[in-house]
């Protein structure tokens, strides 16, 4: 099915946390499909996002950041976005992109 397949050509997948005082998933429910995420795909580098900084909840990114940060066992580094003004949108795919080994600069050139 579907998990075949992702398991079988993805080498990396972006989890977005929203942490938006309108999410419609509380945080610990988040949190939740994260760990299950990462329990069913151990082999992709899962990249944790915390999106939509432009509307947070306080309480809630800070619960995000807390989780993240105890997942590893040094200071990681910690994806904030807004999808929707594009702010952070770049490091997020720079990062995805140096884990696929493309070079975000050739990828870009003649873009416009």
């Amino acid at each position: 099915g579907s998990e075949m397949c992702i398991r079988d050509s993805s080498k990396v997948i972006i989890y977005l946390f929203d942490v938006s005082v309108t999410r419609t998933m509380d945080v610990d429910g988040q949190i939740n499909l994260y760990m299950e995420i990462e329990e069913m795909f151990p082999e992709p580098k899962l990249i944790p996002v915390i999106n939509k900084i432009d509307a947070a909840d306080g309480d809630a990114l800070k619960e995000v950041e807390d989780f993240i940060k105890s997942r590893y066992d040094t200071e990681p580094k910690i994806f904030k976005m807004s999808a929707l003004k594009g702010k952070g949108v770049e490091g997020v795919l720079r990062e995805a992109l140096s884990i696929l080994s493309v070079n975000y600069s050739q990828l870009t050139q003649g873009a416009s």
